[in-house]
């Protein structure tokens, strides 16, 4: 059970830091801190680091960091300032003061009400009740301000296996996930709003996949990587904004689904090399025949995730060693400017950004330490 517990642990921190260790090389950039002009110094966002929590303390009452491999996989905040760590090794929630005091933790390991088997993600509503999302129960946990366990949601297992989620401002689920009608048929990838009890409301964007998902001795053959993803986040008026990622496309829908604007910006393509194409390729060795007729994109996605900081959309578009690099648009998809931060923007609340620092070589997956930091916003 353990080494359960250990794998699925480590899945879940792998999942974000190799999210994190995805090197995408492009045009050329500002340098971190490089003043903006014109309008845009009246609209760019500065930030302060003032608070670090550190991956254990003295006295052994927590510890985030087991193995090897940092076991945070998800942070999040209330509006008291309180700070909740997803800690995926130990299957478990610490919560800690606004200054960084650790409080409690909630949850644990089991399969009993308000136990984990493999939590993936947090977050925290408008009335501070704490959400867990359990990909191996298939379930979302809630919890009270206070830790106490409210009621587990259970969801389709397709979508609650393996879909991103979000809350909007009613605390309504906003569910991406990939559907399989059949293992022969396209992917098809959807959004849609699900109350809080994930009762359907209502479809919000679908889009077809281009790989033909196969069983392979019982396991999916997954796309390969560049294969572009659906990529969105929920803006500051609950308005959806997404993109199928093959182009520089970004739509803005309302939160019934209707479309309000696109918006797009010009970019220089990235190819994928040729050294890349042959790790793909030794990947797909072990499925044998089945893997034959795979089709590798021929370049690179232009972004890897939307992050919302105050009313402005941070599109992260590459990381280059300890540097994050984003277009940055107003909440209307006006273009701000090109910057880049030596942190990911994970979670935006109370004024502040909230992020989980990995130090050491991502590349390498040499990690030497894993801690939860805050920035303070102005401007």
């Amino acid at each position: 059970m353990k080494d359960k517990n250990l794998w699925f642990g480590r899945l879940a921190a792998a999942s974000f830091i190799l999210g994190l260790a995805i090197l995408l090389l492009g045009q050329s950039w500002p340098a971190p801190g490089a003043p903006a002009r014109g309008d845009v110094e009246r609209r760019a966002l500065v930030f302060t680091k003032d608070l670090k929590i550190p991956s254990s303390d003295r006295g052994g009452r927590y510890s985030f960091f087991s193995g090897g491999v940092g076991a945070v996989s998800g942070v999040e905040a209330d509006s008291k300032g309180n700070i909740y760590v997803l800690d995926s090794y130990d299957d478990k929630v610490l919560k800690f003061d606004s200054a960084g005091n650790y409080l409690t933790s909630i949850g644990g390991k089991g399969q009993g009400p308000g136990e984990f088997q493999a939590p993936t993600r947090i977050l925290v509503d408008g009335q501070d009740r704490l959400y867990v999302q359990d990909i191996m129960r298939m379930a979302l946990f809630v919890f009270s301000a206070d830790g106490k366990f409210l009621k587990g949601i259970n969801g389709p297992g397709i979508i609650l296996r393996g879909c991103q989620i979000s809350l909007d401002s009613h605390a309504d689920i906003i569910c991406g996930y990939e559907a399989l009608p059949a293992m022969d048929e396209k992917q098809v990838y959807a959004i849609a709003r699900f109350d809080s009890a994930f009762k359907p409301v209502r479809a919000l964007y679908e889009r077809p996949g281009g790989f033909t998902f196969k069983m392979v001795n019982g396991r999916l053959i997954e796309a390969p990587r560049f294969t572009p993803e659906v990529i969105w986040a929920v803006g500051p008026e609950d308005q959806l904004y997404v993109s199928s990622n093959d182009s520089y496309d970004i739509r803005i829908l309302s939160a019934a689904g209707a479309l309000i604007k696109n918006f797009r910006r010009d970019y220089t393509p990235e190819k994928v090399t040729a050294e890349e194409k042959r790790q793909i390729l030794e990947g797909y060795k072990r499925y044998g025949d089945a893997a034959k007729g795979i089709e590798i994109p021929s370049a690179k996605p232009p972004f890897r995730g939307f992050y919302f900081v105050k009313d402005q959309l941070y599109v992260y578009r590459k990381r280059v060693g300890q540097l994050w690099y984003f277009d940055i648009f107003d909440k209307d998809g006006e273009f701000i400017e090109a910057k880049s931060l030596d942190f990911l923007p994970l979670v935006y609340k109370n004024g502040c950004v909230y992020t989980i620092a990995v130090e050491g070589n991502i590349d390498a997956w040499d990690i030497s330490d894993t801690t939860v930091v805050r920035y303070k916003v102005g401007g």
